[in-house]
């Protein structure tokens, strides 16, 4: 995500972050809207075999993630270990990298993973016996994907900066990953009420 930033704030020295960063919300939402629809329709006959079988699954793996979050609990992630192209920034004028990024990092399997949120999402996704629902999810996923790098641009103006900022918030990340483990708590806490019902 980091890469993203200059790439999007360099077009704010030329006066054009409103186009650019409206490329790449509109590129990370086709993204999630994207990998949402793949899934939603690869998954329908297994969501439709497992029907209200589906809340606990979802349930029971978000309450695993979460104890992988907490450090209790080791489970594989799979990802891929790659970014975005950065060839791309010297290649193409900022409005097309910002959206060729959006769509790469709003599909969320294309970069590292780095909180299992994700994961539950995506098993939500292909669960979701429905395509439409599917994807919007992937594209309400891909816009928010989208507006950290969005945010940032008004202020960073380099890749230099960009490194900085990406370093800080890793050296915080431990943060995240907590709040992340206590969301997935509560998803799969509400998942398994809601099936005992």
């Amino acid at each position: 995500m980091v890469a993203t930033i200059p790439a999007v704030s360099r077009a704010a020295r030329g006066h054009r972050l409103v186009p650019t960063a409206f490329a790449h919300l509109v590129g990370s939402s086709m993204g999630g809207a994207l990998i949402g629809s793949v899934l939603g329709l690869v998954g329908l006959p297994l969501a439709l075999r497992l029907g209200e079988k589906r809340g606990p699954i979802i349930g029971i793996v978000a309450l695993i993630f979460a104890l992988s979050e907490f450090g209790v609990l080791k489970v594989p992630r799979p990802q891929r270990h790659k970014q975005v192209p950065a060839g791309w920034r010297a290649r193409f004028p900022p409005e097309i990298v910002a959206g060729l990024y959006g769509a790469i990092l709003g599909t969320a399997v294309m970069t590292p993973i780095w909180f299992a949120t994700l994961y539950v999402m995506l098993l939500w996704m292909l669960l979701s016996g429905s395509v439409l629902l599917s994807a919007m999810i992937g594209a309400t996923y891909g816009a928010t994907r989208a507006l950290p790098s969005i945010l940032t641009a008004s202020f960073i103006d380099s890749p230099e900066q960009a490194l900085r900022f990406g370093r800080a918030l890793r050296r915080r990340i431990r943060y995240v990953t907590l709040s992340t483990g206590i969301m997935l708590m509560g998803v799969g806490a509400i998942s398994l009420l809601v099936a005992a019902r």
